[in-house]
């Protein structure tokens, strides 16, 4: 009965670390988005403001330090992007692998001694504190 408990313990506490990492790499992907945008909107701006009819666009592009260092971190963070979409699948899909290993074991690894409400308001208190739907897979 010890040993249900504790793998209890440890498959919570691991969804709950993996649910707050696919969280964190989310926010840092939408964050690389504004950085993306915002230094795509400056390139454009600043490029407009100087393009000529006889200038050619990779002329105005790298005119000037500023420009150049925009088009570095634009590219960058496009490179930063797409690497954090690949990070954030592969955590998604281990994340979502553990969840439905707790669904389909959940029986098994609740101790005897609970009751149905306990282990309600086990998954209630998972679902609201932490966002993590325990009660089946989808």
């Amino acid at each position: 009965m010890e040993e249900r408990s504790a793998s209890l313990q440890v498959l919570i506490s691991e969804l709950i670390e993996r649910k707050e990492g696919w969280e964190r790499l989310k926010q840092k992907k939408q964050r690389t988005v504004v950085v993306m945008l915002l230094s795509i909107i400056c390139l454009v701006f600043l490029i407009s403001r100087t393009v000529t009819l006889r200038s050619l666009p990779h002329e105005e592009l790298f005119a000037s330090p500023l420009r150049m260092m925009l088009c570095g971190v634009m590219i960058g963070s496009i490179l930063l992007f797409t690497s954090i979409g690949k990070k954030l699948d592969e955590q998604e899909e281990t994340f979502e692998s553990l969840r439905q290993e707790f669904i389909e074991r959940g029986e098994e690894l609740f101790p005897a001694n609970y009751t149905n409400q306990e282990r309600e308001a086990l998954l209630a208190r998972m679902k609201q504190s932490y966002d993590i739907n325990l009660y089946h897979y989808h």
